[in-house]
């Protein structure tokens, strides 16, 4: 059985594969890692804009409305365990505008999110930008005020 001589060029492989391969797989690592907040505060931002217009259509009057939702918005955040600068209400309105609460009118309840836009493991979030939601609640055409 022969042997190979090691030449200097062969001395480097070993090197060379791990460089190599941590190029390859820290961006495939930190890809992966930012999905997960992703997909979290995309769904926390719809769920807050649903569980707001559902509160405010459900409401006896606009202001009682306003801190129903409100009070669901901060829950919602504390169960994620977030804080107040991670998300904001953009807006809250009917459509038509200034129709308050009434019968037919459509109430509409905007919100934007933090969202992580590269997550590195171990560090955390590197860039952060605004995601939008927005979600429409009807107001059923036969529902009776006090």
């Amino acid at each position: 059985m022969r042997r190979k001589i090691l030449t200097p060029e062969h001395a480097f492989a070993a090197a060379e594969w791990v460089v190599a391969l941590g190029l390859i797989m820290l961006p495939m690592v930190m890809m992966v890692g930012s999905i997960a907040p992703w997909l979290a505060r995309q769904t926390m931002g719809r769920e807050i804009s649903q569980e707001a217009a559902r509160s405010l259509v459900l409401a006896d009057d606009w202001q009682s409305g306003r801190v129903a939702a409100q009070q669901v918005a901060d829950a919602i955040v504390a169960n994620y365990g977030l804080s107040d600068e991670d998300w904001d209400f953009v807006a809250i309105r009917t459509e038509p505008e200034g129709a308050t609460l009434t019968r037919g009118a459509d109430v509409v309840v905007e919100i934007r999110v933090r969202v992580p836009a590269l997550t590195i493991p171990g560090i955390g979030s590197v860039v952060e930008v605004w995601w939008h939601t927005r979600h429409v609640e009807h107001i059923d055409d036969f529902r009776s005020f006090p």
